[in-house]
């Protein structure tokens, strides 16, 4: 039986990605997510599952169809709400908001419904705001810009 290492994986993934293999790269992250899953590291499977999803959305932007547009984007969805909820068992309010806040933005580009999308874009920009004032007051630099590019993204939207 062949034993698969999680820092292995992490690793191809990585090289996958700088190859632009975006594909390849998300099933790596998935597998990765899952095996520390199966060793009870939700934190660490949560960020995976940010990584993944990340990577999801990239595959959306080079898909060809719009079967793979929609499947990607589903599945980045999926990953952000499983990361949302990972961390939410392990308490970690702020990485859980973000999620929430990438998993509505993603939804927002697959709603049907202009109405509906428009709600879900919204919630994901007031979920961003949020996060923007306890960064900003917290002079955390790093996830200040990286909310603030999500909110922007969001905003793009409407």
């Amino acid at each position: 039986m062949v034993r698969i290492d999680i820092v292995d994986l992490l690793n191809q993934a990585q090289e996958e990605e700088k190859y632009y293999k975006w594909e390849d790269a998300a099933k790596l992250y998935e597998q990765a997510a899952k095996l520390f899953l199966d060793k009870k590291r939700l934190e660490d499977a949560a960020k995976v599952y940010i990584k993944f999803g990340d990577i999801c959305l990239r595959v959306v932007r080079a898909s060809k169809t719009k079967e793979d547009y929609l499947d990607w984007n589903e599945q980045s969805v999926k990953a952000f709400n499983k990361a949302e909820n990972y961390f939410i068992q392990t308490d970690n309010k702020l990485l859980s908001m973000e999620c929430k806040a990438k998993a509505l933005n993603a939804l927002g580009y697959i709603t049907t419904s202009i109405v509906k999308g428009k709600e879900v874009i919204k919630e994901s920009i007031n979920i961003s705001s949020e996060l923007i004032i306890i960064y900003s007051n917290k002079s955390d630099s790093k996830n200040l810009i990286k909310m603030s590019l999500l909110s922007l993204d969001s905003i793009g939207k409407l």
